[in-house]
């Protein structure tokens, strides 16, 4: 695996805490200890613990150099730090990525301290060794601005770089918005669920979409080809548009289901030359009215609150509401 391994940090007596290396041994416990934090702070992030291990075996990880476990004087694990590196370089950056997190009970004792050092250090070791001489900057999810968590980055010399909203739509009571068409020549694209054959084709029209999205770098075929092939991954909940005469794929909404009854819109995209056409509302009215025919409780997302493309509006005309805001926090390798 790329980069050194990080130095441990020593015990922390006064709080009978040690760390060490994760191993695949440890996945359950950490997976049940990453579900109870969702749930006391509120991040929706639960995570069954299938889709925990599938995360685990992507190519570019690996738990005994990016997971650091804090455990307590039974064993038990009481936090954890991971450390992930973005796909490529974006503005001259490559970005490395601390996250973890310290059960609720065992906070405010030096634990997390500990856990981010280690996470900032190792992740931007593990950038530099994949992309050397590039500048590393590291980022932390400070969750609201006011949290702990924010605090923490705070504490260790992060500063706010850019929010991000929550937003959700409950299907009890939603009926979908008037439905949309696009502009243009009503025969000039078609509406369809994505198959195996549109891998690659997604994959363009996300990385062109993308282009003037803060913090997003392009996706290599590696990387994508792991998020299509994931479990959560559900094509039959997700649409995209396609130029009737050339093929291509000219928007997309991906969505996936992380949790049963939970619809999960990670991905929506429109290539430059086609946005003004109203194909991401045509599309995410498709994957809503999909979700409700489903039988699930809800959809979700996660937008750039300052998105250039007028996201947030498309999403709020679609039933969404705002539930969370967060903040990405970074700070210089």
């Amino acid at each position: 695996m790329i980069g050194v391994a990080v130095t441990i940090p020593e015990p922390l007596a006064a709080a009978g805490v040690r760390f060490r290396a994760a191993s695949w041994d440890d996945l359950a416990a950490l997976n049940a200890l990453a579900n109870r934090v969702a749930v006391a702070d509120d991040t929706d992030e639960l995570i069954e613990l299938e889709d925990h291990a599938e995360e685990w075996r992507r190519a570019d990880f690996a738990p005994e150099l990016d997971v650091l476990l804090a455990l307590d004087e039974d064993g038990a694990v009481v936090g954890w730090a991971e450390a992930g590196v973005s796909s490529a370089p974006r503005d001259g950056a490559i970005r490395a990525y601390a996250g973890g997190a310290v059960a609720p009970e065992r906070r405010a004792e030096g634990i997390g301290t500990e856990l981010l050092a280690w996470g900032a250090e190792r992740s931007a070791a593990k950038a530099a060794g994949l992309h050397p001489g590039v500048r590393v900057v590291v980022s932390g999810w400070g969750r609201e601005e006011s949290s702990d968590s924010a605090e923490l980055l705070r504490s260790a010399g992060f500063t706010p770089a850019r929010y991000f909203s929550d937003m959700r739509v409950e299907f009890a009571g939603w009926d979908p918005a008037e439905s949309a068409q696009p502009l243009g020549d009503p025969g000039s694209v078609h509406v369809r669920q994505p198959g195996p054959e549109d891998e690659e084709g997604v994959r363009q029209a996300h990385n062109e979409a993308f282009q003037d999205h803060w913090g997003s770098s392009e996706q290599t075929t590696q990387r994508w080809g792991e998020m299509w092939s994931k479990r959560v991954f559900r094509p039959e909940l997700s649409r995209i548009a396609v130029d009737a005469v050339s093929g291509e794929v000219l928007a997309y909404v991906l969505s996936e289901i992380w949790v049963e009854g939970e619809q999960y819109v990670s991905l929506v995209g429109t290539r430059r030359a086609a946005r003004g056409r109203r194909l991401a509302s045509v599309l995410l009215g498709g994957v809503l009215e999909a979700g409700k025919a489903a039988g699930l409780r809800k959809a979700e997302l996660g937008v750039d609150a300052a998105s250039p493309t007028g996201a947030n509006g498309v999403y709020e005309r679609a039933g969404f509401e705002l539930v969370r805001t967060g903040v990405t926090m970074d700070r210089p390798a």
